[in-house]
């Protein structure tokens, strides 16, 4: 009996250790083991106590056989649901990552059950309760689908910067509802998750068709300046490759789009070192001069290095 309390308690962490030495002493004095029966009776008593909402009864019930069989799954999911439906989220998790390591499948139990109690939650008004819910519920299952709940899910995990889970469920939610001023809404943090990620590519055709398409929504500023430098980047990353024709081709993309002076002051110079390199010497000083005509307080910088280029263009020019 020794063994199996020791064994017993180090699953069942704090929750019920007094009830728990109680319910061991009492199985001293009663004797030796636990049969078959006698285990299918508790089992029986304590599903039928969490049918009718005595979830600690129920607990104790599966409690008691967790002495007897320390690694009995269907005690463990007894006890795991039983403190769940008692808001003993932390404690359930345990049980339930125990019982998963046992029986893999059982994970589909564990999801269905702490997603549907934070589906409860979330119509209540207990939305951080039922996000820290969906959290548990995606760690046991990352592609249980959450329906529109996504969209929530997507932006509590954004606010904490997991990104992997961010950049997951916001297109699960934009794929799953496209019309949606949710999706619209998501377009922005969802391109911020994919970059963070390094899916600058992806990050990019998710940015622009929002961009043609949503000229005065609210995040379009916000998008606009991720869609050029995103575009810029991928330009001096082609540059560096010698790759000048794609280069150009980035960045004039992203000259498509004129509402960050500053981001345009740094396309117009990028473009101009391109056409340097592929000799379109007339090119490069259109761009130069550009960005020396539209120069503003902001674009001081850039406009120092177009007046550097543009001279040394004209010196070669007159060598």
């Amino acid at each position: 009996m020794a063994r199996v309390g020791s064994a017993a308690g180090r699953r069942l962490g704090r929750s019920g250790r007094a009830v728990v030495a109680g319910l061991a002493a009492g199985a001293l004095l009663a004797g030796t083991g636990c049969s078959g029966g006698e285990i299918r009776s508790h089992l029986r008593d304590g599903r039928e106590h969490y049918t009718a909402g005595r979830y600690e009864e129920a607990q104790l019930e599966g409690l008691y056989v967790l002495l007897r069989a320390p690694e009995h799954p269907e005690a463990l999911e007894l006890v795991a649901s039983s403190l769940l439906a008692l808001d003993r989220d932390s404690e359930a998790e345990g049980y339930f990552r125990t019982l998963i390591g046992l029986e893999p499948a059982r994970a589909t139990t564990a999801t269905a059950l702490f997603d549907q109690r934070a589906r409860v939650d979330f119509a209540a008004g207990q939305k951080s309760r039922a996000a820290r819910r969906w959290a548990a519920a995606l760690a046991f299952s990352p592609r249980l689908d959450l329906g529109p709940y996504a969209f929530f899910m997507a932006e509590h995990a954004y606010a904490r910067r997991d990104w992997p889970v961010a950049m997951t469920l916001y297109g699960q939610a934009i794929a799953a509802y496209p019309d949606s001023s949710a999706a619209q809404d998501a377009v922005h943090p969802y391109a911020v998750s994919l970059h963070q990620l390094a899916h600058d590519l992806q990050a990019l055709d998710v940015l622009e068709p929002f961009l043609r398409r949503e000229p005065r929504h609210r995040l379009r500023h916000e998008a606009v300046w991720l869609y050029q430098e995103l575009l810029i980047e991928q330009a001096r990353a082609a540059n560096g490759r010698m790759d000048y024709e794609r280069a150009v081709a980035y960045l004039r993309r992203a000259l498509g789009f004129g509402e960050n002076p500053p981001l345009r002051a740094e396309a117009l110079l990028e473009l101009g070192a391109s056409y340097e390199s592929l000799r379109e010497y007339q090119e490069a000083v259109a761009c130069y001069r550009k960005v020396i005509d539209e120069s503003n307080t902001q674009t001081g910088r850039v406009y120092d290095r177009a007046i550097e280029r543009l001279a040394t263009l004209e010196k070669a020019r007159l060598r």
